[in-house]
């Protein structure tokens, strides 16, 4: 059984996925905005700075894979 961690950030999401990245040679191999991933749930609720929070990322760290992505609390 694999354990995949997924880890929430509060709006740097973005940044944090690329210097993980980076410090530990992984590879990015999906990110998707609250805007591009079009769910209704948010569509409505969301300003123009927070679409471009990330909604869903995939990293992958050799074989292991890390969910990343910014919590939507603010209403």
């Amino acid at each position: 059984m694999k354990i995949v961690p997924t880890l929430n950030f509060g709006g740097n999401c973005r940044e944090a996925l690329q210097m993980y990245e980076k410090a530990f040679e992984g590879k990015i191999t999906c990110m998707i905005t609250y805007g591009e991933a079009d769910d209704p749930q948010y569509n409505k609720i969301l300003g123009e700075h927070q679409k471009e929070y990330i909604y869903h990322s995939e990293l992958l760290i050799g074989e292991q894979r890390i969910i990343m992505m910014t919590e939507q609390t603010e209403r």
